[in-house]
């Protein structure tokens, strides 16, 4: 039997011409009508199904490439920008619903049952508290947790359980993607501002994730990702894959790329999650490549050593903001109410230090709008960690180097957001890698010989140290 997914059937093939065909009759049609964008937006979604059902594989691969696009330039979609990535993702999305419904092949696993409880929990302080419009009306926070959070996950989810092979080809598009935005980012140190800052494709409403940020003799760059701790706090993925894969040259780059955001909390993740790696895999005589990038980084690179060394100087910019977290965290604990407020009126306590608003973490942002019945969305979110220490065990234990490289990924990215919340481009990228983990780990239970992945299944011979 061939392999699903393996390669396009003729039915897929005549299903995607045919799509192509109406698209182009719709298009000529739209000329001449006054609901043209509802026609070509139709028409645009049915070209994507068309390519996720024809070539599922290079459908992934385009879909994490859309990360390249910068969140700037993300369109205003009833009011609320919507980044590229989602556009994309979400007539794939409705196409694998679908078939997975004619299948009956989705199996859920632990990640999508924490996923659904952290907006349960959402959905519970705003019933509790009464306070807004209604539950999902515009402006609450179910609403935005709905969009930003249960939305995009599931379109990835559903895309992965449609095309289970696609999943194979996504960490080299997870590399490649951070490649070239490490090189963006080296261009825009150079030029010493973002590159984007006037570009005519940005969104007004977005201009806040436009500007530099200077610190330490340097800026700390973003890429496209609208800040530099959403853009360090990605790179800890690609960073895990080249690693593993003794891809040195590129894990140079995504080092440096990662180096040049300037951000701490990323860094951190980044060296948790790589000596993670070695400890898992059993090698950690690669421990030396990893101390060699770090020192070179630290010595070599001024900005980088300046806001390393700043951090431990009182007085300085690294060593207020600093200490400005540790004030939010204990501003969000001890200002605590039953059900907190979910409309966010709560923003206040975001301003730092000296007046200037900051980014909040995951802990002082559940906290702040779930009060003390934010503990469960605490106790969730803690959950995480042990469900990606679950899939790393799960992993060593069935020979899947994906699965396991998956796993200590999200373990350096649950590391990064303790220092940040989910925002602008990366909060797509973590929920794909969580719905790329959850698809991978719900494999297993499907009665297969094998499994198309990074490395071929060896189930007879275990992961060294297992």
């Amino acid at each position: 039997m061939r392999p699903l997914g393996a390669t396009p059937s003729l039915a897929a093939f005549l299903t995607g011409l045919f799509l192509v065909m109406a698209s182009s009759a719709i298009l000529g049609a739209a000329e001449a009508s006054r609901y043209q964008i509802f026609i070509l937006a139709l028409a645009g979604a049915a070209m994507i199904t068309a390519f996720a059902c024809v070539r599922p594989d290079l459908f992934g691969i385009a879909l994490v490439l859309m990360l390249l696009v910068p969140y700037t330039w993300s369109p205003t979609i009833r009011s609320a920008p919507v980044p590229l990535i989602m556009l994309f993702a979400l007539p794939a999305g409705f196409a694998g619903a679908a078939l997975v419904v004619m299948r009956g092949q989705l199996r859920l696993c632990i990640l999508d049952y924490l996923v659904l409880a952290i907006f349960a929990s959402v959905l519970l302080s705003e019933i509790a508290t009464g306070i807004g419009p209604g539950v999902l009306d515009a402006h609450t926070l179910s609403h935005s947790e709905f969009e930003t959070i249960l939305l995009p996950y599931l379109a990835f989810r559903l895309i992965l359980a449609a095309w289970p092979h696609a999943i194979s080809r996504l960490p080299s598009a997870l590399m490649i993607t951070g490649a070239v935005l490490s090189l963006f980012a080296v261009l825009e140190e150079l030029r010493g501002t973002n590159l984007l800052a006037h570009s005519g494709l940005n969104n007004p409403q977005l201009a806040p994730w436009e500007i530099s940020y200077p610190r330490a003799g340097g800026i700390r760059v973003a890429a496209t990702m609208g800040h530099p701790i959403a853009f360090g706090s990605f790179l800890v993925i690609p960073l895990v894959f080249a690693f593993a894969q003794r891809r040195w040259g590129l894990f140079a780059l995504l080092a440096l790329g990662e180096a040049l955001t300037l951000s701490r909390g990323p860094y951190i993740a980044a060296i948790a999650a790589l000596l993670l790696c070695s400890v898992v895999t059993g090698r950690v005589g690669r421990l030396w490549v990893l101390l060699t990038v770090i020192g070179v980084l630290a010595l070599f690179i001024g900005p980088v050593r300046n806001s390393v060394t700043n951090s431990f100087h009182t007085g300085t910019t690294e060593h207020g903001t600093a200490n400005y977290r540790s004030e939010l965290l204990d501003a969000s604990l001890t200002s605590l109410t039953p059900w907190g407020k979910p409309t966010g009126e709560t923003r206040e306590l975001y301003t730092g230090h000296q007046g200037q608003s900051a980014l909040p973490d995951v802990v002082s942002e559940l906290a702040l709008m779930s009060g003390t019945q934010g503990v469960l969305g605490l106790t969730i979110w803690v959950g995480f960690l042990l469900a990606f220490g679950y899939t790393i065990r799960y992993a060593r234990r069935h020979s899947d180097l994906l699965l396991l490289l998956l796993g200590v990924a999200l373990v350096g990215e649950w590391v990064a957001l303790l220092s940040v919340a989910l925002i602008t481009s990366f909060e797509y990228a973590f929920w794909l890698t969580v719905a790329l983990t959850a698809a991978r780990l719900s494999l297993h239970d499907e009665p297969r010989e094998d499994f198309c992945g990074l490395v071929p299944s060896t189930r007879s011979t275990p992961l060294p140290g297992t």
